[in-house]
């Protein structure tokens, strides 16, 4: 509540994406177990206690590899025979329906379907507008996919069979060792901007940013999808806090783009502040970039 009330009260959060997992033992598993991170009850109150702060959620399930090679992760999901791919696509169904009646049942405003299965999605869009079509008869919203930034979102086939596109927009800003004032990174982010319009335009879907972020350590804009298994690399807030900056004067004004979803912030308050060189913005100077821009008028309905 505390932290709910935060982002609300101080940052003036409008939305929140919940992130309820799925375990998958390896890629080439076909077995996906659910209902224990979190237990349905709790993520039924977490929703309850957004909505009576007046935020909006979108309901975000993940699948977790528990067993990963030196490639792999959730995009590269997939398999050698049909049987497999069909037994996969029968638990795939089992959970995101699940959390399809769970959304329904909350009265969430989004859902999204899959997030950064970039495999199953380029080699069996049948499978997965049948899924939609399931996932439509159990809830009534709007619906997106979270597509990753590589070789998923700007290949999907069924981007009309949704209500928005989703991005999770980790794309290099910088390349290594070039500049990262301001002006460098409006300029790549404005490249990004710029690619996924094309989707956009050839769609006609409104898009939202389903992740977004950076780490608050320097070289963060190079590689923002990677993340710190360890306290390496120096810490540099102030890079955090300008790609904030420049991602927001990139996309805020273009007609299509519909918000984004920070990526990370934690229910706990104690995570965050000066000396952490995580994703969140929490008690680094990300945090007033946040406040600075959502209290503006939001960009579209």
């Amino acid at each position: 509540q505390t932290s709910l009330r935060y982002l609300r009260g101080t940052l003036g959060v409008e939305w929140i994406a919940l992130n309820p997992f799925g375990y998958q033992h390896s890629v080439t598993s076909t077995d996906i177990s659910f209902r224990s991170d979190p237990p349905d009850e709790h993520l039924a109150d977490g929703i309850s206690q957004a909505h009576d702060l007046g935020l909006k959620v979108m309901l975000k399930p993940h699948i977790w590899l528990r067993q990963q090679g030196n490639d792999d992760w959730r995009g590269t999901i997939g398999f050698a025979t049909e049987a497999d791919w069909a037994q996969w696509f029968a638990n795939y169904e089992r959970f995101i329906l699940h959390y399809a009646r769970v959304a329904a049942e909350t009265d969430v405003e989004i859902f999204c379907i899959g997030v950064e299965l970039s495999r199953t999605v380029t080699e069996r869009p049948d499978e997965w507008r049948q899924l939609i079509a399931r996932i439509r008869e159990i809830y009534p919203g709007p619906l997106t996919y979270a597509a990753n930034w590589w070789q998923d979102y700007d290949v999907v086939s069924f981007w009309r069979e949704l209500d928005y596109i989703g991005v999770n927009a980790f794309f290099p800003v910088t390349a290594e060792g070039a500049e990262t004032n301001l002006t460098a990174l409006r300029v790549g982010s404005t490249r990004i901007a710029d690619q996924i319009e094309v989707v956009q335009r050839r769609t006609g879907k409104p898009v939202l940013l389903t992740e977004i972020g950076f780490r608050s350590v320097r070289g963060s804009t190079v590689r923002p999808w990677e993340w710190p298994r360890r306290d390496d690399g120096a810490i540099d807030l102030h890079l955090q806090q300008r790609a904030y900056q420049a991602v927001l004067e990139s996309f805020w004004s273009r007609d299509w783009f519909y918000g984004l979803y920070w990526w990370k912030w934690h229910a706990a308050m104690d995570r965050g502040g000066a000396r952490n060189n995580g994703f969140t913005p929490r008690g680094k100077p990300a945090e007033q970039v946040i406040t600075d821009w959502f209290s503006r008028p939001a960009p579209r309905p």
